[in-house]
């Protein structure tokens, strides 16, 4: 059971391959941190999240809502 307290975080999206790591934050779609991956792929990256933020918000809300 996840904790009613992580239901107030900012949304935020986690992206791993291999070793690299990105984390998006959805509201509004921007880049928090990334690891190994090219400027491109993060662009590439980037995209993604915002044409699936909705998605990925109703995922984190989901998820939470314990």
């Amino acid at each position: 059971m996840t904790s009613p307290r992580h239901r107030n975080f900012p949304h935020l999206c986690w992206i791993q391959r291999d070793k690299a790591l990105a984390k998006f934050w959805l509201k509004p779609v921007m880049l928090a941190t990334s690891t190994r991956f090219s400027a491109k792929e993060i662009r590439e990256l980037h995209k993604y999240v915002e044409n699936n933020r909705d998605r990925l918000q109703e995922a984190w809300n989901e998820y939470f809502k314990g």
